[in-house]
C-alpha cells in the first residue's frame, strides 16, 4: 500500500458513514456495469465501501460471471418469496450452502457445453448457436402453498442447470406425490 493510499484509509476510517456517504455522492459516475477496461477487468458497482479505489468495484470475468448469478439469485428469490410476505432468514440459510458453495454445486451439475457465460434468460427463441441454461427448480416453485414450502423449494437439492428450451417445455409441471416426499423430507431435515 502506497503512503497515499495509506493516508486516504485512515482519514476514511476517522469519517463517519454519513460522512462517506456524502462525499460518495457527489462522484461521477461514467462506468457502467459490464464496462471492460484496457487490463481486462470487468466493471461491477460503484460503492461508498469502495472509497480506496475511487468507489469502483473492478473483477474478474470469472467473478463477474458469479456475482452476475448470485446477484439474480437473490433478487429472484426476494421476488418469489415476496408473494408469501417476503423472507426473514438470509438467503444462504433458505438454500442451505453459501455462494461458493452453491457455484460449486452448480458448476458440478453443468452438461455439455454449459459455462458461466451462457446462462441467461429466455430471448424468444431458441438459438442452437447461442443456447443458454436456467437455474431450474425440479419440484416447481408454483407448488408452494406457503413461505414455509417455498424457502423449502428454494433448496440447493431441488436445484440444477437445465437448458433453457427444456426448462421452457417442462413449464410448471410436477407430480404430486413426489412434491409431497420432497417436502416431507425437507421438513425432516429442517427439524434435525
Amino acid at each position: 500500500m502506497t503512503k497515499e493510499a495509506f493516508k486516504r484509509r485512515c482519514e476514511s476510517l476517522k469519517m463517519s458513514g454519513d460522512a462517506r456517504k456524502e462525499r460518495f455522492s457527489k462522484i461521477k459516475r461514467k462506468h457502467k456495469r459490464g464496462y471492460v477496461r484496457k487490463d481486462g477487468l470487468i466493471f461491477w458497482r460503484y460503492s461508498y465501501t469502495y472509497e480506496l479505489t475511487n468507489f469502483e468495484k473492478w473483477v474478474t470475468e470469472s467473478e463477474f460471471e458469479l456475482l452476475k448469478f448470485n446477484t439474480g439469485k437473490k433478487n429472484y428469490i426476494k421476488s418469489s418469496l415476496g408473494k408469501f410476505g417476503g423472507k426473514d432468514e438470509p438467503t444462504d440459510k433458505i438454500i442451505g450452502l453459501n455462494e461458493h458453495d452453491l457455484s460449486c454445486y452448480v458448476k458440478s451439475l453443468f452438461e455439455e457445453g454449459m459455462t458461466w457465460k451462457n446462462r441467461g434468460n429466455w430471448e424468444g427463441k431458441w438459438n442452437p448457436k447461442k443456447p443458454k441454461w436456467h437455474l431450474d427448480h425440479i419440484m416447481p416453485l408454483d407448488a408452494a402453498n406457503t413461505l414455509e414450502e417455498a424457502k423449502m423449494l428454494w433448496h440447493y437439492t431441488n436445484l440444477r442447470p437445465m437448458w433453457g428450451n427444456e426448462n421452457l417445455a417442462k413449464s410448471n409441471r410436477h407430480c404430486k406425490k413426489e412434491l409431497a416426499a420432497f417436502l416431507k423430507k425437507r421438513k425432516a431435515a429442517m427439524e434435525k
